[in-house]
C-alpha cells in the first residue's frame, strides 16, 4: 500500500494495556496521513491519573472510560466506535488500532491489512 498525505486516518489505542508514550506511534500514524480521529480507551481511573492526562492533551486524544473490572469492556467499547466512525467519516481511509503490547494493525477501506 502506497501511503499519502492526504489520506484521513482514525486512530484507536486500548489503553488498558499500555503506557502513555505515543510518540513513536503518532509518527507512524503521520506517515499514512492526517489523523482525524484518535481515541483511546481505558477505566476512568486509569486515564485519570497525571501522565495519562497529560499525554492525552500532548497528543489531542479523546478519552473514552469503560466500567472497570468489566473484562473486555475498553475493547468492546473500541470496536463499536470503530465501526461508527466507518459510517459517520465516509473520508477515512486509513484505521489504527494498537494496544502498543500488540502490533499495530493498519486497516484501509480497501481490506488491506498492514500488521508492523
Amino acid at each position: 500500500m502506497e501511503h499519502q498525505q492526504s489520506n484521513q486516518l482514525a486512530l484507536f489505542i486500548d489503553g488498558e494495556n499500555t503506557k502513555p508514550d505515543f510518540a513513536q506511534l503518532f509518527s507512524f500514524c503521520h506517515s499514512y496521513g492526517q489523523i482525524r480521529v484518535a481515541r483511546i480507551y481505558g477505566n476512568r481511573d486509569l486515564l485519570r491519573i497525571p501522565r495519562w492526562q497529560k499525554a492525552c492533551n500532548q497528543f489531542h486524544l479523546k478519552p473514552v472510560y469503560s466500567e472497570k473490572g468489566q473484562k473486555n469492556s475498553a475493547d468492546m467499547l473500541l470496536v463499536v466506535d470503530a465501526v461508527e466512525v466507518l459510517y459517520l467519516y465516509p473520508d477515512i481511509s486509513t484505521y489504527v488500532n494498537t494496544s502498543l503490547g500488540d502490533e499495530i494493525c493498519v486497516k484501509a477501506l480497501d481490506f488491506s491489512i498492514l500488521i508492523l
